[in-house]
Order: C-alpha cells, then sequence, then structure tokens
C-alpha cells in the first residue's frame, strides 16, 4: 500500500487496531516514533509532565495514565538517542585525533626510513662500479645501513601496533565505564 502522506499512513494503521509494537514493525520505525505519531495525530497531547503531582494521579483516568507514561517513556527514548549521539561523536573524535597523531609520528620515521633505502641503493652502485679494496669497506657500511633499515622498520611496526593497542585500551575503558561494549 503506498500512502501519499505520513499522517495518513499512521491515522489508516491507528484505525485498524493493531497494537503499538505491530505498526512500528510494519513502518519499521521505533514504537516511540510511532507513539509520538499517535500523540499529534490523534490529539492526545499529555499534560506537562515536569509539574507531576502524585495527589492528583488518584483523579486521572487510566487512559491519561497510560498517555503520560507513553509520553515519559518517549522522552526517556529520546535523552537516550542523543547520549549515544554525543557519545559516539566522543569516541569518533577521539579516534580521529589519535590518527593523525599517530600519522605525524610514524611520518618522521618513514622519512628517515626512506633516506636510508636511499643510501643503501647509493651503496649498491658504489659497489658495483669499484675496485676490490673499497668494496670491502663499501659492503660493510652497506650491511650497517640494511641492519639500521631493519631496525627502523621494525620500531614503526612496533610504534604503530602500541600506539593501536593503547587506543583500544582507551576507548574500552571508557565504553566499560558507560556499560557499552566494544567488539
Amino acid at each position: 500500500m503506498v500512502f501519499k502522506n505520513k499522517e495518513l499512513k499512521y491515522s489508516i494503521l491507528f484505525k485498524s487496531n493493531l497494537s503499538i509494537s505491530d505498526i512500528a514493525k510494519v513502518l519499521g520505525v521505533r514504537e516511540s516514533t510511532v507513539l509520538k505519531a499517535k500523540i499529534n495525530i490523534l490529539g492526545e497531547v499529555a499534560s506537562d509532565l515536569n509539574n507531576f503531582d502524585t495527589n492528583a494521579c488518584v483523579n486521572f483516568d487510566l487512559d491519561a495514565l497510560a498517555r503520560d507514561a507513553t509520553c515519559q517513556a518517549y522522552m526517556l527514548e529520546k535523552e537516550r538517542d542523543s547520549f549515544y549521539k554525543s557519545f559516539y561523536k566522543v569516541a569518533n573524535s577521539y579516534i580521529n585525533s589519535h590518527f593523525k597523531y599517530k600519522q605525524i609520528i610514524i611520518n618522521s620515521d618513514l622519512k628517515r626510513l626512506i633516506t636510508l633505502n636511499e643510501e643503501i641503493l647509493k651503496l649498491t652502485k658504489d659497489i658495483n662500479n669499484n675496485d676490490k679494496d673499497l668494496c670491502k669497506k663499501l659492503k660493510l657500511d652497506l650491511r650497517y645501513k640494511i641492519y639500521k633499515k631493519n631496525r627502523l622498520s621494525k620500531k614503526i611496526i612496533l610504534n604503530e601496533m602500541k600506539e593501536d593497542y593503547g587506543c583500544l585500551l582507551k576507548l574500552k575503558k571508557i565504553f566499560n565505564s558507560k556499560g557499552l561494549k566494544l567488539e
């Protein structure tokens, strides 16, 4: 069934005697969204929730209490959703700044690695073009440069892993403190 507007869609579904959860499943939305639409469309506006008096509760009929409870549930769900949005925004910001920091650290090491690779290439060319006595010294220098290159490569990889692990531990600690899971 295709509807021209949302109001018509909701009003038809409300008149069909379906439960709120069934309507939410049909539309693929949350129950709070359906409840909000019901309040807006059917004109069921709850009294001011901030000035809720427990003594006056006795005078309310069952429908008014259900309406107030529904509005409270909707407001709580809205607050929860806004909390999750802001929390994940902060977590995302932390992750982005971590990656920027890591990129700065790794770029300096990569520049040194590129310089070492250029020196190694230059030494191999010199070894191929020079006499035997000079080649021994150049080969020793070449081995030292290759050793430095390998050490620097390992350092880059270990630093990157250490930074990522530290970031994950901090995020896990933050998520656990809020009762959320990091999978």
